[in-house]
């Protein structure tokens, strides 16, 4: 199957954008062997599809040799692939014919790197071949057991990289945004059938890897977690049969699509030609209930930047935590803005295919559930960027504080070595006499002078720190003298002043002096 590797890498001199693709069919590293691919297959004269698995290496054979004679009819296939590997890329690819760039955009990187472009970034919306395949991206919400966490970006163990952003701790509560993908493709068979690969992540295990620098793999981390708030609500209406399953596992999407699809046909779905958007309905609307797990996240997280007065007197002590929430705010603004663009392209997506779907009020109610995501999703970011402001005058005005405490701190060293300058000058005075060294008879005569000179100190403190200076204030005061102002730095005309006495910079303008006299 090297063949579609090679059509692959003389497709990226057209199209750079699927360089994550020819990387990750280059690759040596080992894969999990964790891949699963299922397959529901429909006919003509049953209500549900027959669901079985198919083995991963006779994957090959499987799509090239279809139905024996005297099965009953199958009108399609609707195949489920698992944890993406290099050979099954090349299997499908190579059988199906599939454009590179259907994969390339399943992968998405973990980060953006300058260097590659991403495919969502580099095509317009006319190259993406919506009535044939689509990709959807979204994030699941998890909660992580233990609270003491250190890292802050973690990468999942699968053979497709998934980035996980572990939040702040809200309401005590360690909080993981973990990168999800499907992508659908629609294609037809030479037996007239019709067959639509499903390319969905793993169920998220404990395992991940601690990511240095975002691109090397250091370590794995047993971290245990559970779906925050148990996962997505159920959109089905409630069963009245006693013998109904319980309900989707929701551990991954392989199990939950083969649960809804044995469950209840949609309404509108024509299992003899159906279009891309009903066999993505099911996705689709499993998508939008992870995006109300994401928007419980946001709504909970904003509350934690809200700051009350009576906090700015230990304002100086959070000076860490505020910049750690300036931090956080900034990402959750660049978080809401890809969400936002996720989530506008499902809405395209269903507007494009809503004329041909034959039941447009249907599809319609999702594409309003989208909409509705979306604009949530906007309202929060705003909001987020509102507090973003406030947060950053905070810092300033604590390094404002700090700064002004650290001066204050300088001048009470400075009172301290002022002390000890009588004392060594009277030391030197003496030393040179051993019948005023210490334990002699004249010992006292050194604290007979030490001690008036020492009394002199605040005498001359205060002498030294009556400024006569003539100018005027930035506030319009008038020329005159003030005690306990140390000149801080002269820049043109102005000049800066520290106010001791009231813990305030002043600013003034200087005027040509005539006289001045320091007592």
């Amino acid at each position: 199957m090297h063949d579609y590797r090679d059509f692959v890498e003389a497709q990226s001199q057209r199209n750079p954008s699927i360089q994550n693709l020819v990387a990750f069919l280059a690759r040596d590293r080992m894969e999990s062997s964790s891949c699963r691919i299922a397959t529901l297959e429909f006919s003509a004269y049953e209500d549900k599809p027959d669901f079985f698995h198919v083995d991963v290496h006779r994957l090959g054979s499987w799509l090239e040799i279809g139905p024996s004679e005297g099965e009953k009819k199958i009108q399609g296939r609707i195949l489920i692939v698992e944890d993406l590997t290099r050979s099954v890329v090349e299997t499908l690819g190579a059988c199906l014919q599939i454009d590179p760039l259907f994969f390339a955009s399943h992968l998405h990187s973990p980060w953006p790197d300058i260097t590659v472009q991403t495919p969502d970034m580099a095509n317009l919306p006319s190259r993406l071949k919506m009535d044939t395949y689509v990709n959807i991206h979204y994030h699941r919400t998890i909660a992580f057991k233990d609270p003491g966490i250190a890292m802050r970006q973690l990468l999942r163990t699968s053979n497709v990289h998934r980035k996980v952003v572990i939040l702040p701790k809200t309401k005590n509560v360690l909080i993981g945004l973990a990168q999800h993908s499907c992508s659908m493709l629609r294609t037809s068979l030479p037996d007239g059938s019709w067959l639509c690969l499903v390319l969905v992540d793993p169920p998220i295990t404990n395992t991940y890897y601690s990511v240095k620098e975002r691109k090397e793999e250091v370590l794995h981390f047993d971290l245990q977690s559970t779906l925050f708030l148990g996962g997505y609500e159920d959109f089905l209406d409630p069963p009245h049969e006693k013998t109904c399953p319980p309900g989707p596992t929701r551990s991954g999407l392989l199990d939950d699509l083969a649960y809804y699809w044995s469950r209840q046909r949609p309404q509108f779905f024509d299992s003899a030609s159906p279009s891309l958007i009903h066999l993505a309905y099911y996705p689709l609307r499993i998508v939008a209930g992870e995006w109300v797990s994401y928007l419980t996240v946001m709504h909970h997280s904003i509350k934690q930047y809200e700051y009350t007065i009576s906090g700015l007197s230990q304002l100086l002590n959070e000076l860490d935590r505020l910049n750690s929430d300036l931090r956080s705010l900034q990402s959750w603004r660049r978080r809401s803005m890809s969400s936002q663009q996720k989530l506008r392209l499902v809405v395209r997506f269903i507007r494009q295919s809503d004329g041909s779907s034959g039941f447009p009020g249907l599809l319609d109610l999702v594409a309003q559930d989208f909409d509705s995501l979306a604009r949530s999703v906007e309202d929060f970011g705003q909001r987020f960027e509102r507090v973003l402001p406030i947060v950053t005058s905070m810092v300033q005005i604590a390094d404002s504080r700090q700064s002004f405490a650290e001066t204050a701190n300088v001048s009470r060293l400075t009172y301290l070595a002022l002390v000890f300058v009588p004392l060594t000058f009277t030391t030197g005075l003496f030393s040179m006499n051993n019948d005023r060294a210490p334990g002699s008879r004249g010992f006292w005569q050194f604290f007979a002078v030490a001690i008036p000179d020492e009394s002199l100190l605040p005498t001359m403190e205060s002498t030294q720190a009556s400024k006569i200076y003539y100018g005027e204030s930035g506030e319009g005061g008038r020329p005159g003298s003030e005690r306990g102002v140390s000149l801080v730095h002269i820049s043109g005309e102005r000049a800066h002043f520290f106010n001791h006495n009231e813990g305030q910079a002043k600013e003034l303008t200087l005027v040509p002096l005539l006289k001045a006299t320091v007592p």
